[in-house]
């Protein structure tokens, strides 16, 4: 996200349709119109929904909050906890780690004094995956985690401790994935695996369904390539049909907004809510 934010002002200056699949609110209220967010549901969305979702359908009340402090984690943190706030639950403790950091011990000790019941965690890789090893070692495997799509890949799987330290999150996504039934989805996975048969699927589908996006405003544009019309052309996208599903390019350049609230169990994800 914050590679994003820095980009949209080099695609202002130059005119250029920028597709990415970023999540930070912010992407789309720069006031870019050259800018579209492409396969991804905005934090915006996505944490405010799953904060809605905790407060609503669960029995969890002391939440704890820790997450990286760059773009994306202090976007998603806020949200959330705006979210709570809305639903009248304040978390009983409000954590962050900075990018880079060695060890989060500090702040977990923290946490787990405020005993809290549940504990959203946000951030890259590196310091989600060891959040949540402290996590399970200092407070243990009682506390509920509140997490996202990407800790269900294989590799922050492993960084995380194994599959044992993630049993019982509920997190949020705004793509169904593999647990989808369309079919279109599932012919990219059984190709992409016929040709990378140990890859994570989470972010190729992400790419594909992006790239989906991108050719469909290209074919649009049709032979006048300016970048004016292009520009164009992507704002008339409407129920254009991915394997994520239907999208149609909002005036602020968004075209997903679905969020699915998911639980890990024993290693299996489980839809809990879908198109909540």
């Amino acid at each position: 996200s914050g590679h994003t934010l820095a980009t949209i002002p080099i695609a202002d200056q130059y005119g250029i349709v920028m597709c990415n699949m970023s999540t930070a609110e912010q992407i789309t209220k720069q006031g870019s119109k050259w800018t579209f967010r492409v396969a991804r549901v905005p934090n915006s969305v996505l944490d405010a929904k799953f904060a809605q979702y905790v407060a609503k359908e669960t029995n969890l009340r002391r939440i704890a909050v820790i997450y990286g402090n760059d773009e994306m984690g202090r976007d998603a943190a806020s949200v959330f906890v705006k979210g709570l706030a809305a639903n009248g639950i304040t978390p009983v403790a409000n954590e962050q780690v900075q990018p880079g950091d060695p060890d989060v011990s500090a702040q977990v000790t923290r946490i787990k004094a405020a005993n809290p019941d549940a504990v959203f965690v946000q951030g890259h890789d590196t310091e989600a995956a060891m959040i949540i090893r402290t996590a399970r070692q200092l407070i243990g495997p009682q506390v509920t985690l509140l997490g996202f799509d990407q800790m269900m890949t294989t590799k922050f799987i492993d960084q995380a401790g194994g599959p044992k330290n993630l049993n019982g999150m509920i997190l949020r996504t705004g793509m169904l994935g593999e647990m989808s039934a369309d079919p279109d989805l599932h012919r990219f996975v059984d190709a992409y695996r016929k040709k990378y048969p140990n890859a994570d699927m989470l972010l190729p589908m992400i790419q594909y369904a992006g790239m989906q996006v991108m050719f469909e405003g290209l074919r649009l544009a049709g032979d006048n390539l300016s970048h004016e019309n292009i520009q164009e052309a992507f704002t008339r996208i409407k129920d254009f049909k991915t394997i994520f599903g239907p999208v149609t390019t909002e005036p602020n350049g968004e075209t997903m907004n679905v969020v699915h609230i998911i639980k890990d169990e024993d290693g299996k994800q489980v839809v809990l809510k879908e198109n909540y």
